[in-house]
């Protein structure tokens, strides 16, 4: 499976006001702003790293290369909707495939979903071979405020650090080796996308 992403999230689980507050800078001071968005946007991706989750809510693309594989998990938890099920036909159209063709479970729960044909004898079109298989998702907690605040925390620890240590403060050391941080986000790791 390769994964894609198609439509980013529109916020970051926590704001550069909190941020600020985080590091007890003045709110107001908007000097650093763009350093510390980017600090933001470094461990909003490192807190999706350690957890195998997508926090706020987004649209990817997951691609496949057979039927068979497609019958599985898809990867980042918190399966909010299935957009698309597309494939390559033995023509190379694009085809989409009817929502009445396949089912659904695990939207809205905490674990990744998973997308299978709706009949047992379901009868799999012909595909073309170079990544004939396209599944378009969206996945995430929701809003900045539904991620947990464990995985929020976890995110102002990092940027505090990367703020502290504008160089390289933990050479050879992984965020996960840090007990507080590992502890934060172990409830939340989707320890099969790790």
């Amino acid at each position: 499976m390769i994964t894609r992403i198609d439509t980013a999230p529109t916020e970051y689980p926590v704001s550069l006001s909190e941020v600020k507050t985080h590091l007890r800078l003045e709110t107001d001071d908007t000097t650093e702003d763009t350093h510390l968005s980017a600090l933001i946007d470094a461990a909003v991706l490192q807190a999706e790293d350690l957890t195998g989750r997508r926090l706020v809510t987004q649209t990817w693309e997951a691609v496949f290369d057979s039927w068979e594989a497609v019958e599985c998990v898809l990867p980042f938890g918190n399966l909010q909707s299935i957009t698309s099920v597309k494939y390559q036909d033995e023509d190379n159209e694009t085809q989409t495939v009817s929502p009445d063709d396949y089912q659904v479970v695990g939207v809205n729960t905490d674990c990744g979903g998973l997308v299978f044909p709706a009949e047992s004898d379901f009868d799999y079109p012909s595909i073309w071979d170079v990544e004939p298989i396209s599944v378009k998702f969206v996945c995430g907690y929701g809003d900045a405020e539904d991620v947990p605040e464990p995985i929020k925390h976890v995110i102002k620890l990092i940027v505090a650090d990367l703020y502290a240590f504008r160089e390289s403060g933990l050479i050879g050391v992984s965020y996960a080796d840090i007990p507080i941080i590992y502890n934060l986000v172990a409830p939340y790791r989707l320890w099969g996308n790790l």
